[in-house]
């Protein structure tokens, strides 16, 4: 399993945490992570979970 994690400090902003759990997704990762840095408010915490995606066996 990988577990990437990301911080970010913020300050006087709401804090937010996004889990993203990744089975055989590899091919929309990218999009997620454009689509997270596009957000008014960026997330403080991201963190990837690798569940077992086909490649990794």
């Amino acid at each position: 399993m990988l577990v990437k994690t990301t911080s970010i400090s913020t300050k006087n902003l709401p804090t937010i945490n996004v889990v993203i759990p990744n089975w055989n997704g590899a091919d929309v990762i990218g999009d997620c992570l454009r689509s997270l840095e596009r957000q008014t408010v960026q997330p403080t915490q991201t963190i990837m979970v690798e569940n077992g995606s086909a490649i990794n066996k």
